[in-house]
């Protein structure tokens, strides 16, 4: 995604392997929606699924129009 120009952080693209920060702002482009968030928390380790929803908050998501 990030090799494609898709992924923004904090308002720039963001090459592979950009490190993320709590309190980064993460924007994703995929081909039909856009997701907007904030990171809460940088994992110390791996969580489960159902911890994963506490590490940010979106802010905006929306679908875009598919053009004919």
């Amino acid at each position: 995604m990030c090799d494609l120009g898709a992924v923004k952080v904090n308002g720039y693209i963001a090459k592979p392997g950009r490190e993320i920060n709590s309190g980064d702002l993460v924007e994703i482009s995929f081909w039909n929606r856009q997701i907007k968030l904030e990171v809460l928390v940088i994992p110390q380790a791996n969580v489960s699924r159902d911890q994963a929803g506490q590490l940010y908050n979106v802010l905006e998501q929306y679908f875009k129009e598919r053009e004919l």
